[in-house]
């Protein structure tokens, strides 16, 4: 049978529409991907610019950002970046809350493998979230007067204020050589809570300078690679000293001191060299060397009675690093590494108080010399099953000098080691988990007697935690979990134990809790969404008392425990809860949406007793907080846009520590126990 008219033609044009299709299909993958290889040959720049307003003033919603007013601010980023085609040269220029206290801006030139050089400039402040309502006059001096005003008080705003200017380059002087030096100046200036013994209301007139210098020279063989160099620091206080006119007698001392001290200025020079070296394919060797001088020099701010006019402080540190990696099998992996340092403070031990030597201080300064020894050996064996089981032994070292005489219970060494094993196992193409158990012994030296001037035995009540005995058990349990393919959790538990021993009197035990959880799941190709959970939850608990025999061992035998002097008991704890719940989303082409929540409260208790009648119980001490996040994106043109910000802040605290003090001079400190802020914010964006 003859073929129909046209069967040919109309089986090609069916064909050819197919092959249009694909075509048609392929040339808009290679445009995509096209644009893809563009944008990273030649990113995007982009400049935003906006205002954004605060409700209320506050201590906590702008404390690192500035915005603590209620007005109006300048919200102002900029993004350049450019390639220089001809010579593969990049020019990049960043800046970021241009229009707040809170501003950054960096610019940064580079031709990669061969040089690069930076400058930027950032402004950090701090508002602290207390005030102070005072009567002190000349409060950003060095010269203040206690109740130097009229009352009642006026408000003093706290706050530092931090501007830094960094510099660096860079220079590859072969391929395998490489040089750079960096370096940074920082300002801090500001008002900081102060105070003077007699409790007397001031403020530490902070005008600091600091200065750091980091020069390195790097080699990059094929086994070899190492790194030397030089880092330096210098700090200056512009106000060394802090005269006060006025205020009451301090106690121990009769009339009020004057001057102060205020932090002296100090130098540091570090020579450091490291690196590592291939001893073979499956092994390798890494090391460090560092050799730092500290000194402290600065003119006495009064006349000593030693004749000295400077403290002369010197701390020499010499620290060392060596550690060794292996793979010795395919399945065996090994891991050791050792570090000592020595801080030899070699200040000049000089009596500074030889006309008034009291029962517990002869009047010399106590150097500060410790050296420290750390250890780790660890192996990681590749089992059956997808399991991996690591195991290690860590091992602490600390000495420190000691005087003749000290008030509180001491130990010239503390030693401690930590066991620890982990087993990590995929038990599916979407599980997996770890579980972990760790084991610590802290002990020491033998405790030094107490005394005092004379050489007499003084109380041994006080125990450093740091320098107690203590055993510690924490076991640790991971799980991941990919449940669906748009639904993904995480979850991890930490329980830890300690128990102190050696001695009665002190910490007795302790423990921790801390478990998280956190979810991500993805509603459509547009939508998403995430949660987050985690509590913490540590605890403490304490014997002591007042009085016992002045020669004791720290055992609660030596306390009377009478209802006039009984031992005294405080169970601490500290609760930490926090969530979060976000979703973000694009429902329409031009529009993307998203939204957060979180919050978070602490509880501090602490449970002293027994309370004596008439006397209230330390209360707990709460601080919580919420913050709901509103943000929104809508696309103008394929490359501009509007952007739009909500923010409710809400914060909360029953801080009783300032609630009810009053300094003897009638200074109060308003703790703002509850402030709520809006923020609204709106900018527009340009890309090109």
């Amino acid at each position: 049978m003859s073929e129909p008219s046209g069967g040919k033609t109309r089986g090609a044009l069916r064909l050819t529409a197919v092959a249009a299709a694909l075509a048609a299909a392929g040339a808009s993958w290679a445009d995509e991907r096209d644009d893809e290889i563009a944008k990273l040959a030649k990113p995007s720049s982009e400049v935003s610019i906006g205002a954004g307003s605060v409700s209320d003033d506050n201590t906590r919603f702008g404390q690192y950002s500035g915005m603590t007013k209620d007005r109006l601010y300048m919200l102002f980023d900029i993004n350049y970046r450019s390639r220089d085609d001809a010579t593969g040269s990049w020019l990049n220029v960043t800046g970021r809350n241009l229009g707040l206290d809170s501003r950054e801006l960096r610019l940064e030139q580079s031709r990669q493998g061969n040089w690069g050089y930076y400058v930027d400039f950032s402004q950090t402040p701090r508002y602290s979230p207390y005030t102070a309502l005072t009567r002190l006059v000349g409060y950003d001096s060095s010269t203040q007067t206690v109740n130097g005003a009229p009352a009642p008080g006026t408000p003093v705003e706290l706050k530092t204020e931090r501007k830094t200017l960094n510099a660096g380059l860079n220079k590859y002087l072969a391929s395998r050589w490489e040089v750079k030096f960096d370096t940074r100046y920082e300002e801090k200036t500001g008002r900081r809570l102060y105070g003077r013994t007699g409790t007397d209301f001031l403020v530490d007139p902070i005008d600091y300078r600091t200065t750091l210098y980091e020069a390195t020279v790097g080699y990059a063989g094929d086994k070899l690679q190492v790194n030397g160099g030089y880092f330096g620091s210098n700090f200056v206080n512009n106000k060394p000293r802090l005269d006060v006119v006025g205020g009451t007698g301090a106690v121990g001392f009769g009339a009020p001191f004057t001057p102060i001290a205020l932090p002296p200025g100090n130098q540091s020079n570090q020579f450091n060299i490291g690196g590592g070296y291939s001893l073979s394919p499956t092994t390798r060797a890494t090391f460090k060397y560092a050799y730092t001088h500290q000194t402290q020099n600065d003119t006495f701010i009064d006349t000593s009675t030693t004749g000295r006019t400077t403290l002369g402080g010197v701390v020499d540190t010499t620290f060392g690093q060596v550690g060794l990696v292996m793979k010795p099998t395919k399945d065996l992996s090994l891991l050791a590494d050792l570090k000592h340092e020595n801080r030899d403070d070699k200040t000049p031990v000089v009596d500074y108080f030889n006309v008034s030597t009291t029962t517990t201080a002869t009047g010399v300064n106590e150097p500060r010399t410790i050296h420290s020894t750390l250890g780790k050996v660890e192996g990681t064996y590749q089992l059956p099953a997808a399991t991996r089981l690591t195991a290690g032994v860590d091992y602490d070292q600390r000495r420190r000098n000691t005087s003749d005489v000290h008030i509180v219970s001491y130990r010239e060494t503390t030693q401690e080691w930590t066991g620890r094993v982990e087993l990590r196992r995929a038990m599916s193409e979407t599980l997996n988990g770890s579980i972990g158990y760790f084991h610590s012994r802290r002990g020491g030296s033998d405790w030094q007697t107490t005394t005092v001037v004379g050489g007499v035995a003084g109380s041994n009540l006080l125990q450093p935690i740091y320098l107690a005995d203590r055993d510690r058990d924490k076991v640790r349990l991971t799980v991941g979990w990919n449940a669906t393919e748009k639904l993904d959790l995480q979850g991890r538990v930490e329980v830890a134990k300690d128990e102190y021993g050696g001695r009665t009197l002190g910490t007795q035990d302790g423990n921790a809790q801390f478990y998280s959880l956190d979810a991500a799941y993805r509603l459509s190709d547009n939508w998403s969404f995430t949660a987050w959970l985690s509590r913490d939850d540590t605890r403490a608990n304490l014997l002591d008392c007042a009085n016992a025999a002045t020669s004791n061992s720290g055992q609660i035998g030596a306390c009377p425990d009478t209802t006039a002097d009984p031992i005294w008991r405080a169970h601490l704890r500290n609760v930490g809860n926090a969530l979060g719940v976000g979703i973000k989303g694009k429902p329409h082409g031009k529009v993307e949406l998203g939204a957060d929540f979180q919050l978070s409260n602490d509880r501090a208790e602490f449970r002293n007793g027994p309370t004596p009648p008439g006397v209230t119980a330390v209360p707990d001490t709460k601080y919580n907080r919420s913050v709901t996040r509103l943000t929104g994106r809508y696309l103008l043109e394929k490359n501009s846009g509007i952007r739009v910000q909500y923010v409710h802040d809400r914060f909360s605290t029953n801080d009783w520590t300032w609630d009810t003090w009053t300094y003897a001079d009638g200074t109060r400190i308003l703790p703002n126990s509850q402030q709520t802020v809006n923020f609204i914010g709106a900018s527009y964006y340009y890309n090109f």
